[in-house]
């Protein structure tokens, strides 16, 4: 079986790199072959569905990039499902490849053993092992009308159901199941024909229907030169299943009862291809598959609903299941399915809250607790989203990362809510786009290299131009707040038309300077003090070092970031004094700011907990704990997600290298392997670290997070330094937790710790 042509197909529900708007995109594959006639054909095919579904003639964006091309066009909101399958089609059909669903190979292994002596052989469950891999086999080995067959099952694509592929039943193994409907789908190769199999398969529906499933069987031969009208039989047939109108415990029977050889079948109506994939061998059963798919999924009084929500200026939230109008405690809510007419909307009730959106490579999280601080002292009831979580007042709603549309959305349907702070990560624009249309105000850190190789991201301006996709959320009043010192961001700012408030370390940088001239928004330092210049007026927010979160100064990258916060909370209609009153407070408790810059110490040995995920996130952690300056020796914690390629994972190691550390402890991320074998991480970190010259009997491997930590805390002696990047929540509560008892326990180094110690392998 050929591979897909394309790494990832998604949906587009908001503003995103390519368009301001909804559609689809597609990735093609690494490696792929193809030349500029398959880009036009793809263009021509995307064209050719768009008329044929009636469909506006809008955006079509071919983005090149190093490792191929992503390929996106504007659909309407209510079709993007259809729009993915668009996209997919127009790609296989583009690059014609020479293999055709009508092929007809032969037949793999059998669902039951035939013994010589014509008997079958029962498989116990559940599972042994030799059970699991026999149908692992089976799915490995799949032939072609099952993988015709699957495709129109899979992801939920029938009537919104899930098949199993290989679902055990007793002695038998059944081809295709869904447990909801309690349907069996068979496929049955000519051997089915003879007396054996005719009696066995006999016996087995009857089994199958004891159990109280409906079993519909199908030749292989009319799967491969009948598609679709097989197709659309069992679309039929769960459609019936799905209204009650089949009986449980009745069943088929065997397709070599019903005709008398694969050859000899009955005239077949005309050709129909039931929605699931487009057929890419003939482009009118294709456009009718892809016209069946557009109506099924259409809902008109959802357009009618974001237009009058357009009309009335008010913000439009939407998923799969809920629309939502307005925000906050101006929100109204209504499940997909019960969607109002326009005219019994209360439009009156209805309204915006106060908005902020935050983006960059590091601190994002940091800002927008701190802003989330800012917006509570205003006096706002206030919801925030980040990787931690949503949380409304400070209380936590949801755990996890929900730094994207998910979290967004919870937050601002927060019936309460009166302001909300959004973390708003790479990977959700990437994904899907922006949750909001509009922000109040938004905010960009930095940009430094990080997911590379992802979605096409392959430098630090691609990764800019990802992050400034919130700029399409802001209007002629709302605020951009970029960082000065950032030489991409100043570059690109050049694209921009919104309105831009810049920051930076020195607030008379000449940049800022000029800014100012022109009137603009701009916050910095100068002589050691915060400075905020917003709508002509200039305010003195306090001294820089005396702010917890700068870590006595020392941590550059949070004053930073303090000083964008000053400008976005300005955006937002915050109080300079207000802001300045949260500054000189906000770090001093630990809950303030949760795995960002935690501090301990145990005399004189210094625990510290972050984040630090990156190489420029890790240099800034190391220079803000003065790693550079210790008087005794430095144990550090080390590990990454997944979805990096291998030179970041070796950059990361490069850069704890740097520091010279007498102790590195490698460690997995619970969650977070995204397709990497366990331990294969911290095995290339490993050979960086050896490659960069620490010794190996420096270096250990113990991939459970938390007891990763332990072991620095165990090595340690008074006057070291302890710096202990923690990224996955749960280990990072169950570690902090840990520190929490042993400072009540008064513990000093040297001491056991707390509870039992897993090993480590050096």
């Amino acid at each position: 079986m050929l591979p897909e042509p394309f790494e990832d197909s998604r949906r587009l529900t908001g503003s995103n790199l390519y368009f301001n708007g909804t559609g689809a995109a597609l990735e093609t594959l690494r490696g792929l072959d193809f030349g500029d006639d398959a880009l036009a054909a793809w263009h021509g095919n995307v064209e050719t569905a768009r008329a044929a579904l009636g469909w506006p003639e809008t955006e079509t964006v071919l983005r090149r990039h190093r490792t191929g091309v992503s390929l996106a066009f504007v659909a309407p909101a209510d079709q993007l499902y259809t729009a993915t399958e668009v996209n997919e089609w127009a790609w296989w059909s583009a690059l014609a490849f020479p293999f055709s669903h009508r092929e007809k190979v032969a037949e793999g292994r059998m669902r039951a053993e035939t013994l010589e002596t014509g008997e079958t052989s029962s498989k116990k469950f559940p599972l042994d092992k030799e059970s699991l891999d026999f149908i692992r086999g089976l799915r490995a080995e799949s032939i072609e009308p099952e993988q015709i067959i699957w495709a129109l099952l899979r992801d939920r694509r029938l009537h919104g159901h899930k098949f199993r592929r290989q679902k055990p039943l007793g002695p038998y193994v059944l081809d295709f199941y869904c447990h909801e409907l309690r349907l069996a789908i068979e496929l049955d190769g000519g051997q089915h024909n003879d007396t054996v199999h005719r009696e066995t398969d006999a016996q087995r529906d009857v089994f199958v229907a004891s159990q109280g499933i409906l079993t519909l069987r199908y030749w292989n031969h009319d799967v491969l030169g009948q598609t679709e009208t097989v197709m659309e039989e069992i679309w039929r047939q769960v459609q019936a299943r799905m209204s009650g109108d089949t009986l449980i415990g009745q069943f088929t029977p065997s397709s070599a009862l019903r005709a008398p050889s694969p050859d000899g079948r009955r005239e077949q109506p005309e050709p129909f291809h039931a929605p699931g994939h487009a057929a890419i061998w003939d482009i009118e059963i294709a456009l009718q598959t892809l016209r069946l798919a557009a109506l099924a999924e259409a809902r008109p009084a959802l357009i009618a609903l974001m237009h009058a929500t357009d009309a009335h200026r008010l913000p439009f939230l939407a998923d799969d299941d809920e629309v939502t109008i307005g925000e906050g405690e101006g929100s109204r809510s209504w499940f997909i399915d019960e969607l109002p007419a326009p005219d019994q909307v209360p439009w009156n009730e209805l309204h915006a809250i106060p908005t902020a959106l935050v983006t960059g490579s590091n601190g994002k999280t940091t800002t927008v607790r701190l802003l989330a601080a800012m917006s509570k002292a205003h006096g706002w009831r206030t919801a925030h989203s980040c990787t931690d979580g949503v949380y409304f007042d400070g209380q936590a709603l949801e755990a996890g990362d929900f730094s994207g549309p998910t979290g967004a959305r919870t937050a601002l349907r927060q019936s309460h809510a009166q302001a909300a702070i959004l973390e708003t990560a790479r990977g959700g624009m990437l994904r899907r786009g922006l949750a909001i249309a509009h922000a109040d105000a938004a905010f960009v850190t930095n940009i430094a290299a990080d997911h590379f190789g992802e979605y096409g991201i392959h430098d630090l301006d691609d990764l800019a131009a990802v992050k400034l996709v919130v700029a399409r959320a802001i209007d002629a009043q709302g605020l951009l707040v970029l960082n000065a010192d950032d030489p991409v961001l100043l570059r690109q700012s050049a694209t921009l038309s919104c309105p831009l408030g810049w920051f930076a370390m020195d607030f008379d940088l000449p940049w800022l300077a000029a800014h100012r001239a022109q009137g603009g928004s701009t916050s910095g330092v100068r002589e050691g003090r915060l400075l905020l210049h917003f709508n002509d007026a200039t305010y003195d927010l306090g001294e820089a070092t005396a702010m917890p979160l700068t870590l006595h100064g020392k941590a550059s990258y949070n004053t930073a970031n303090i000083a964008g916060a000053a400008l976005t909370a300005s955006a937002l209609g915050i109080a300079p004094a207000t802001i300045a009153a949260t500054l000189a407070r906000f770090g001093l408790s630990p809950s303030d700011n949760p795995g960002r810059l935690q501090h301990w110490r145990f005399g004189r040995l210094q625990v510290f907990v972050d984040y630090a995920h990156n190489p420029d996130g890790l240099r800034g952690l190391l220079e803000a704990v003065g790693a550079g300056q210790r008087t005794g020796r430095l144990a550090m914690v080390l590990g990454h997600a997944g979805n990096r390629e291998d030179a970041d994972l070796r950059a990361v190691a490069a850069t704890a290298a740097r520091a010279h550390p007498e102790l590195v402890v490698l460690k997995d991320i619970a969650g977070y392997e995204r397709g990497r074998a366990s331990g294969e991480i911290a095995a290339i970190m490993r050979a960086q670290l050896l490659e960069d010259g620490i010794p190996a009997d420096a270096i250990a491997t113990c991939l459970d997070e938390v007891d990763a930590a332990r072991i620095p805390l165990a090595w340690a002696r008074d006057g070291d330094l302890l710096v202990l990047p923690i990224h996955e929540m749960e280990a990072r509560e169950q570690i902090t937790a840990l520190l929490e008892r042993m400072t009540a326990a008064g513990w000093r180094p040297g001491e056991p710790l707390p509870g039992a110690l897993a090993g480590a392998t050096p």
